[in-house]
């Protein structure tokens, strides 16, 4: 038995709050902002009987044994949903209800991180409306002005401010069918910001239909899986410019050296045509499984790695080295 099941009607200062019960509307109490509050009091205070007596056998309910809301699993996120994942002592619950609780607080971090994006477009709108209605036609100065709110209220760095808000309005006005999903829990997100950024070279309107296909199965996929799909619907949606993607990048092909963490160091082949990079890691596959004799201690990993340093190195051989 659980008493707060629905909370609807709130927007724009109405807000209406409904107790009830989940096998019968055993009472009903609602405020909005066009009742008074001695009148809700009043009607709560001639259903005094009735709420003790749900809370009472709700209280012997959780007496009893431990559990869930038998629609916790389905129940979208809002204010009612967090309501009742504050009241839930997870460590309690059986291994299956932690997993539907687990779960339910991932829907509403989705909720709320949709709620911040959305929050952070308005803000940029509202910042726009008053410099444009002050005179301010400058668009850099304006956007930089946008950015500075952001960055002093989250204290975030001028490029992390300038990427969230990029991303809010995207959310806002280019896919508002995935802010809806992130809004409402179906996708995370890690897979909102993937649809973002694997779209956002095509038009909008491809881009809300890769974003539409990509949707029916984005809550089932891993992130993996999502971006081998979205890859393929990108293509799919616009040949001609994933052909003119890919040649501009192989232009761009390069070899990248960084410090790792730890003192070593990662090097780097960007932008290889796939085919060629294929060959080569086969080539690296059938040498290092070459040396793999009985006496061998070496992981395959490490195997492919000394390959590419025993024939790149022209310390370890001078005749690869410049003349």
């Amino acid at each position: 038995m659980v008493l707060c099941r629905d909370v609807k009607n709130y927007d724009r200062g109405v807000f209406s709050v409904a107790i009830t019960c989940y096998d019968s509307n055993i009472c009903s109490i609602r405020f909005t902002k066009d009742t008074s509050i001695e009148s809700w009091l009043d009607e709560a205070d001639r259903r005094d009987d009735e709420l003790a007596m749900v809370r009472e056998e709700a209280e012997a309910s959780f007496d009893r044994e431990p559990a869930i809301p038998p629609d916790l699993a389905a129940m979208k996120p809002g204010i009612v949903l967090a309501a009742m994942l504050s009241a839930i002592d997870i460590d309690t619950l059986t291994g299956h209800d932690r997993v539907i609780v687990m779960a339910a607080h991932q829907r509403m971090a989705s909720h709320f991180q949709a709620q911040m994006y959305a929050s952070m477009a308005s803000v940029a709108d509202a910042v726009t409306e008053q410099l444009y209605n002050d005179g301010e036609t400058d668009f850099e100065l304006v956007e930089d002005t946008c950015s500075s709110e952001i960055r002093a209220a989250l204290r975030l760095t001028q490029r992390a401010a300038d990427s969230e808000l990029s991303i809010a309005r995207d959310f806002t006005t280019r896919l508002p069918d995935v802010w809806q999903a992130f809004v409402s829990g179906r996708i995370d997100r890690r897979r909102a910001n993937l649809i973002l950024h694997r779209t956002d070279h095509l038009s909008v309107s491809q881009a809300q239909e890769v974003a539409r296909q990509a949707l029916e199965r984005a809550p089932e996929l891993t992130t993996g899986q999502l971006a081998s799909l979205l890859r393929r619907l990108a293509v799919e949606a616009d040949p001609e410019d994933a052909t003119h993607r890919y040649e501009n990048a192989v232009e761009e092909r390069r070899v990248v050296l960084e410090s790792g963490v730890d003192g070593t160091a990662h090097l780097y082949l960007m932008d290889l045509p796939p085919d060629r990079a294929a060959r080569i890691r086969d080539h690296l596959d059938s040498t290092a499984r070459s040396l793999r004799t009985g006496g061998e201690t070496r992981t395959m990993d490490q195997l492919r790695a000394d390959v590419v340093l025993d024939m790149l190195d022209p310390v370890a051989f001078p005749s690869l080295g410049p003349s």
